[in-house]
C-alpha cells in the first residue's frame, strides 16, 4: 500500500519520497520518522530515540540522504558511526538499499574491511561511509592520502547506539576524534544525531555529543506511544543443568535466544544444552568473527536451533524477529534489559517476552527489579564524563601524531572543545604535559611538543596500532584450528594449556591445544570429544541505587509480581521468612551479626558502598568487605553502628576528610591496571581516574542525606 504524501514528506527530495512510498512502500512513517524529518534537514543536532527496530535508522536517513541531494553535498558528507564492526556489517545493506535506491552509495571502512576494498572506496569515494571510532581514528593520525580522500568533506555524524559510547572513554575517544575532523574544516560544524533506544537524559545526551561550534541547542526527538507492554515470566533454575533443562522444555519448537552475564557462563550452558540433545551455538567477544558469522546464521536457519550470547547480541545487530528469549540470571540495568527485550515483539499482534532463569534467591530479585522499574517507564541516566584522564593522554598523543608536533597553545586549543575534556582547567593540562615531559613521555623542540622516546617504545609497534583504541584488554592469543580462527583466550588461561589439561571450550565446542606459541599469540587446536570452560577477567557487576533499593521494597513486601514460577514464588517466600526477624536497624538500614563478623545490608549498591567501605576502614583500621547490597565486617553489631553512624553524618553534611586519606588505591596491584595511559599519569590524576571507576561518592552523599532523617 503506497501511503499518501504528508506535509512532512513534502519536505524530503523527490528521490527520497520515491524510496519511501515505491522502494520501501511504507504505509505511513513512524512518529519517530515523522519528528526527525525537520530538525536534520535544519541542520540541526537531534537525539532519536526509539525502541529496538522502531525505526530510528531510517529516521535519520531519510533526511540525511534528502540534504545529500538537495544541497549536492560531496562525497564522504556522512560518516555513520556504530560501537561494533559487526553492527556496522549488519547496517551495511540495509543502509545501502535505501542509497542505491536514490542513487547514491555506501561504504565500509574497518579493520576487517579487505584491501581491495578498501582501493575501490578510494578511488571511488562513496557518500555514506560506515566506520567505528577506531578507525576514524586510524585516518585522521596516518600519514597519506587516505584521511584526506575521505574525511575532507564530511558535513554530517550518525552516531548509532549513541547510549554505548556516553559514559565510557570510548565515548570520549568519539567525541575527541569529531571535534579534530571539525577542526580540519576550520571549524565548521558537524551536524551530530545519536541514535538510542535507551537514556534516561537525552537533553544532557544531546549537549554531550553536540561538541563545540553549534548554531543552537539539539533536538529531542522521543515520539513514545508505541510500546508493547510486555511479558515477563521468572523462574527458579538452581545449577547450570536446570537451567538448561528449562530452556530446553520451555522453549521446545522456537528458535531460542538466550542472554548470560559472561562468556564463561555461555560455554557452561552451551556445554549443558548439547548434552540434552539441542542444538546450541555461542555468542560472545571472544568466538572468531567467522564462528559469530556461523552462529547468527544457523540460528536463522536452523530449527528449535538456541544462540546462547553475551551482551555482543544486545546492540541493534538484526537476527530477526523472535517470540521471546530467556535471560539466564539478570542483566545489571534497566537500560540493558530494555535492549535485549526489544529483540521480540515487532510482529503485528506480538507482545515482547522475556523470560528470566535465575540461579539463587539475589538473581530472582535482581530479576524482578529490573522488570519492575521498567514496567514504571524508568531508565537509568547516562552520565558522560568531564575529566577523563586516560583518554586526555591518549589525545595528547593522538594529536602529536596528527601534526607532527604543536606547541602547548596549539594543543590546549585542540582540546579545550572536547565535551569530555570539558572539566578541565588548562593549568591542570598544563601540569600534566610536564609530567610528561619529566617522564619521557613527551619531548621538546623548538617550542613543539614531540612524542619522547619512552611513548614510541610503549605504543610504537605496529605503526602505533596501540594509540588507534582506547580501551585495554588482557592480552589474548587467537586459537586456529588451520586456517580457521576458532575466538581468542586470555594468555594467562592459554599459559595452563599444557599436560592433562590441554582441552578447553570456546565457541561451544571443545579442542585440544596442539601448540600454544605465546611469542606470536596463537594457539593451534584441533577439536576435542570435552574440554573445560576458560575463565576470562572482568570487572564485577555494579548494581545501581534506584536498582538496590527496589530490591530491598520487594524484600518488604509481601506481594508476589505476575509472572512467577511456583519455585520462583517460594524463592521469594523464603528470603522474606529469612530477613523477617531482622531488626530495622533505625535509619541505618539492617545491622545484623553473623558468628564473627557484621554485616550492614545497606542496599546502597557497589560503589557506594565502596566508598563506605572506604571511610569505615579510614575510622576503625579494620577491613570491609563489600557487595552490591552489603559490607560485612569482622566486629560487633554495637561497634560498627557506631562507626557507621559517624560515616553517615559525615556524607550527610559533606564533611568526610579529604580523599587522599581514605580513598587511595594501590596502583601495584595489577588489576587496578584498567588503562594503557595510566601509567603516564601524575599520581593525583591516577588517583582521580580510579574514583572515577571505582567509587561514587556524590551518590553516597546523597543516600546518606535519604538515611540520616
Amino acid at each position: 500500500m503506497t501511503q499518501q504524501a504528508t506535509p512532512t514528506l513534502s519536505l524530503l527530495h523527490p528521490s527520497v519520497r520515491y524510496l519511501v512510498t515505491e522502494v520501501l512502500r511504507f504505509p505511513a512513517l513512524r512518529p519517530v520518522q515523522e519528528q526527525t524529518i525537520a530538525p536534520v534537514l535544519a541542520g540541526l543536532d537531534a537525539i532519536v530515540l526509539a525502541p529496538t527496530a522502531g525505526g530510528k535508522t531510517e529516521a535519520a536517513a531519510f533526511p540525511v540522504l534528502s540534504r545529500i541531494l538537495t544541497e549536492r553535498l560531496p562525497a564522504v558528507s556522512t560518516l555513520y558511526i556504530c560501537p561494533l564492526r559487526a553492527l556496522l556489517n549488519n547496517q551495511e545493506p540495509r543502509l545501502q538499499r535505501m542509497a542505491e535506491a536514490v542513487g547514491l552509495r555506501v561504504g565500509k571502512w574497518h579493520g576487517d574491511v579487505p584491501p581491495r576494498e578498501r582501493k575501490a572506496i578510494l578511488a571511488e569515494p562513496p557518500d555514506l561511509l560506515l566506520i567505528t571510532p577506531e578507525s576514524l581514528e586510524v585516518l585522521l593520525i596516518r600519514p597519506g592520502d587516505e584521511g584526506r580522500t575521505l574525511l575532507s568533506h564530511v558535513r554530517i555524524a550518525v552516531v548509532d547506539e549513541v547510549h554505548a559510547f556516553a559514559d565510557d572513554p570510548r565515548g570520549a575517544h568519539l567525541v575527541s576524534v569529531l571535534e579534530r575532523l571539525q577542526i580540519r574544516h576550520d571549524g565548521q560544524h558537524i551536524q551530530r544525531i545519536g541514535l538510542s533506544a535507551t537514556v534516561g537524559n537525552p537533553e544532557q545526551l544531546g549537549v554531550w555529543l553536540q561538541g563545540s561550534n553549534a548554531k543552537s541547542d539539539p533536538v529531542v526527538v522521543a515520539p513514545g506511544g508505541e510500546r508493547r507492554e510486555p511479558i515477563f515470566q521468572f523462574h527458579a533454575g538452581k545449577g547450570i543443568g536446570s537451567a538448561a533443562a528449562l530452556v530446553r522444555d520451555l522453549g521446545l519448537g522456537q528458535k531460542r535466544l538466550v542472554f548470560v552475564q559472561s562468556r564463561a557462563r555461555s560455554e557452561e550452558l552451551a556445554r549443558a544444552l548439547q548434552a540434552a540433545k539441542v542444538s546450541t551455538w555461542v555468542h560472545h567477544s571472544s568466538v572468531g568473527r567467522g564462528r559469530r558469522e556461523e552462529a547468527e546464521l544457523a540460528f536463522e536457519n536452523v530449527k528449535g536451533a538456541v544462540l546462547v550470547a553475551t551482551s555482543s547480541l544486545e546492540l541493534g545487530i538484526d537476527i530477526g524477529d523472535l517470540d521471546h528469549i530467556f535471560q539466564l540470571d539478570a542483566p545489571v540495568t534497566v537500560s540493558s534489559l530494555a535492549q535485549r527485550l526489544g529483540r521480540t515483539g515487532r510482529r503485528p499482534g506480538t507482545r515482547p517476552q522475556m523470560t528470566f532463569v535465575a540461579d539463587g534467591a539475589e538473581e530472582l530479585l535482581l530479576s524482578l527489579a529490573l522488570a519492575e522499574l521498567f514496567l514504571e517507564g524508568w531508565i537509568e541516566d547516562v552520565q558522560p564524563s568531564l575529566r577523563l584522564w586516560t583518554v586526555l593522554v591518549h589525545q595528547i598523543f593522538a594529536n602529536l601524531l596528527e601534526q607532527g608536533g604543536v606547541t602547548p597553545g596549539q594543543l590546549l586549543g585542540r582540546l579545550r572543545f572536547v565535551p569530555s575534556f570539558a572539566g578541565f582547567e588548562d593549568q591542570e593540562i598544563i601540569a600534566l604535559l610536564g609530567h610528561m615531559l619529566e617522564e619521557g613521555w613527551l619531548e621538546q623542540a623548538d617550542g613543539a611538543l614531540l612524542l619522547g622516546r619512552r611513548a614510541e617504545k610503549v605504543f610504537g609497534a605496529k605503526n602505533f596500532f596501540r594509540l588507534y583504541a582506547v580501551f585495554e584488554a588482557p592480552m589474548t592469543l587467537s586459537v586456529r584450528n588451520g586456517a580457521d580462527e576458532v575466538g581468542t583466550l586470555q594468555s594467562w588461561f592459554a599459559g595452563q594449556l599444557v599436560g592433562a589439561q590441554k582441552t578447553f571450550r570456546l565457541a561451544g565446542r571443545s579442542w585440544e591445544a596442539i601448540d600454544v606459541d605465546l611469542k606470536r599469540g596463537v594457539v593451534r587446536a584441533r577439536p576435542a570429544r570435552q574440554g573445560r570452560v576458560p575463565s576470562w577477567t572482568g570487572r564485577p557487576s555494579a548494581y545501581g541505587r534506584v536498582v538496590c533499593e527496589r530490591i530491598l521494597d520487594l524484600m518488604k513486601s509481601e506481594r508476589v509480581p505476575e509472572g512467577c514460577s511456583p519455585a520462583a514464588a517460594r524463592w521469594l517466600r523464603q528470603v522474606r521468612e529469612a530477613t523477617a526477624a531482622v531488626p530495622a536497624g533505625g535509619n541505618l538500614r539492617p545491622l545484623v551479626e553473623e558468628k564473627d563478623r557484621t554485616v550492614w545490608h545497606t542496599y546502597a549498591g557497589a560503589r557506594i558502598n565502596l566508598v563506605l567501605a572506604r571511610l569505615l576502614e579510614h575510622q576503625t583500621g579494620l577491613p570491609v568487605a563489600t557487595s552490591n547490597l552489603s559490607l560485612k565486617v569482622k566486629t560487633t553489631s554495637a561497634r560498627l553502628q557506631d562507626h557507621a553512624v559517624r560515616v553517615l553524618e559525615m556524607l550527610a553534611d559533606g564533611a568526610e576528610p579529604p580523599l587522599d586519606e581514605w580513598a587511595v588505591f594501590d596502583t601495584a596491584k595489577r588489576a587496578l591496571v584498567l588503562s594503557a595511559f595510566q601509567g603516564c599519569l601524575h599520581h593525583e590524576a591516577e588517583q582521580e581516574y580510579l574514583r572515577w571507576v571505582f567509587l561514587d561518592v556524590e551518590g553516597a552523599r546523597g543516600w546518606a542525606r535519604g538515611v540520616v532523617v
